[in-house]
């Protein structure tokens, strides 16, 4: 499946994870640590059985359970830190504030991700990225606005802190799935049992089970678990496929996404939320998010897809296909028949990054004697 649309369909599975989670922590559990508790290893239970269920239909890569390669060990571990730092954070906010806002803080993380590109990968930013960071910021801020005022405290704090901790997450993520020979659901698995493991530490003085309906409430806590690991898979999958600010990008989605499942949420239950319903606060909320799809598709669109020829040394044709279904920028491979023996669809940001790809990456593989570029868009 496309890397776009799998960004999206992450979307679409977290806005529902967040309206979950909204109503569990405002309407079920008092106690955010047995949530987070619960949620935790609820979560390693399901990503280990879908794992074995479903591991093989939806990554190539993936054979059967089991530790992954060496070199993705520590991005996995560090990702799994962040992960269980951004999940408390967030979880916080979910409980204080309704769905819509929570999801109008979390794009900041976009900003983070362009500079990540930026500094680690030294790839100056386009100007459709930088547009786009100002439209998600101006988004962010006019569906952060709660009826009376704009809650500048939580706008700032919850923007910076959770979004920095996020952008930590998406790198260390982006970086494991990037290792050769990791799957998405090994890798996953294994981000979960650290969460896992670090909310056990963090909530173990705080828990008290005493006021849990174990037959209402955990049903309702895996309910919560499932839409959110569909959209973390479908995450993964995205980024082991596209850049990391991309993928990032085309998941705001689900802001558009929460916006309307709030909104129908609160004209059917105005007591979960307590929004009310202002003219102003919706229109802003409303304008917000179109800001937010815009720059959303301003990156969806960005970008260049060039179809590469080759011509090489037939006795060396396994490794190089192998190397080249290996790099990041490379989305399919076709086998040909005449002059060129291989037909490649390149992703790239512009001709000058083609160029540089071709250059330091492409022609660094022995046994390649020519190459042929169309550009698609």
């Amino acid at each position: 499946m496309n890397y776009k649309i799998l960004a999206i369909l992450s979307g679409l599975f977290i806005s529902i994870n967040l309206v979950f989670d909204s109503f569990n922590l405002k309407m079920i559990f008092d106690n955010i640590f047995i949530y987070a508790f619960l949620g935790g290893w609820i979560g390693v239970l399901l990503t280990f059985l879908i794992t074995i269920f479903f591991g093989k239909k939806f990554d190539r890569n993936f054979k059967k359970i089991g530790m992954i390669p060496r070199k993705s060990f520590k991005y996995a571990l560090l990702a799994g830190l962040f992960a269980a730092g951004y999940t408390f954070f967030l979880l916080y906010l979910i409980k204080v504030y309704d769905p819509s806002t929570v999801s109008a803080l979390i794009p900041f993380t976009l900003i983070f991700l362009i500079l990540r590109d930026f500094l680690y990968i030294k790839e100056k930013p386009t100007l459709g990225e930088i547009s786009s960071f100002i439209m998600v910021f101006v988004g962010a801020i006019l569906v952060s606005y709660n009826g009376t005022s704009f809650d500048w405290k939580v706008f700032l704090l919850a923007g910076i802190i959770l979004n920095i901790i996020n952008a930590f997450y998406s790198h260390f993520m982006k970086m494991g799935m990037s290792q050769k020979n990791t799957d998405a659901f090994n890798f996953r698995l294994f981000v979960t049992i650290v969460l896992a493991i670090c909310f056990t530490f963090y909530t173990l003085p705080h828990l008290n089970f005493s006021s849990v309906n174990f037959f209402v409430d955990i049903p309702l806590v895996v309910g919560a678990m499932l839409f959110a690991f569909a959209g973390y898979i479908c995450y993964l999958l995205a980024l082991k496929n596209g850049k990391v600010s991309t993928v990032a990008g085309l998941n705001l989605s689900y802001v558009a996404f929460a916006f309307i499942l709030t909104f129908i949420l609160n004209l059917m239950f105005p007591h979960i939320f307590e929004m009310g319903f202002s003219n102003t606060l919706w229109i802003m909320k409303f304008l917000g998010i179109v800001l937010i799809m815009v720059a959303a598709l301003n990156l969806l669109f960005s970008g260049l897809s060039s179809l590469l020829l080759f011509r090489i040394d037939h006795k060396n044709q396994e490794e190089i296909s192998r190397r080249l279904l290996g790099m990041n920028e490379v989305k399919s491979m076709v086998h040909l028949f005449g002059k060129y023996s291989l037909g490649v669809t390149v992703n790239s940001r512009n001709e000058k990054d083609l160029r540089k790809i071709i250059s330091e990456k492409i022609l660094k593989i022995q046994g390649i004697e020519e190459i042929k570029i169309f550009n698609k868009r």
